[in-house]
């Protein structure tokens, strides 16, 4: 069975943008584009309406490119289990409050059971304290809880100013401000873009923990 794979907004961005002459972002464009088209087909990738909504922000014909990117990919439902998990990432500050779309990311991916969450967030989500914190909150829901990773594992230092990043967390903030931040109001404007998209919408179960009953 193919390794299912969550593939969070910047991958997108990195893929479509244009080529940068900054020597790590484009190596950083070129790893990804070398893993969409050459990886990607080997495992079983999803996105969210989350993604879809991100990837509609900014300018538009940037816009169009990544949406065209991820034409035919299935997108994994919003459930109210993802939404309790963003709310212990929040409450804990493994995530910063003002991170709210962030911490629905990491939470949709672990409760639709994905195996890894491809990302080049390093500020919020695939960072040491972020991954050391999830295995632990996602545990009384009886979940595995995803692994953050770059595309083919790349290790680059989180330290840069990424312009590319820093525009998916601009539209990603401007995206959570339309709803005053609140993951409720988020969530039921998810719900109804996965109910109008078109887009093939699966809700996949969770990995349960072993000896580990399924979250009531």
């Amino acid at each position: 069975m193919p390794v299912s794979v969550y593939i969070e907004t910047s991958i997108t961005s990195y893929l479509t943008s244009r080529p940068s002459r900054d020597v790590v972002i484009a190596a950083r464009q070129a790893i990804t584009s070398e893993w969409w088209h050459n990886q990607r087909p080997k495992y079983e990738a999803y996105i969210s309406a989350l993604v879809d909504e991100e990837i509609s922000e900014g300018d538009a014909t940037a816009a169009a490119l990544r949406q065209q990117a991820v034409a035919g990919i299935p997108s994994v439902a919003t459930t109210p289990a993802a939404i309790e998990l963003a709310q212990r990432l929040l409450a804990t500050k493994a995530v910063p409050a003002n991170s709210v779309e962030d911490a629905l990311h990491i939470a949709i991916a672990a409760t639709q059971g994905a195996e890894f969450l491809l990302t080049w967030n390093f500020k919020h989500i695939n960072n040491a304290e972020t991954r050391a914190a999830l295995p632990v909150l996602s545990r009384p829901l009886a979940t595995f809880a995803p692994s953050c990773v770059l595309p083919k594992n790349l290790e680059v230092s989180p330290m840069m100013n990424d312009p590319i990043v820093e525009e998916v967390r601009r539209n990603r903030q401007a995206h959570a401000a339309r709803y005053n931040n609140d993951l409720a109001a988020i969530c039921k404007a998810l719900k109804a873009r996965e109910a109008s998209s078109g887009r093939i919408v699966v809700n996949r179960p969770p990995r349960l923990l072993p000896h580990s009953g399924a979250h009531s």
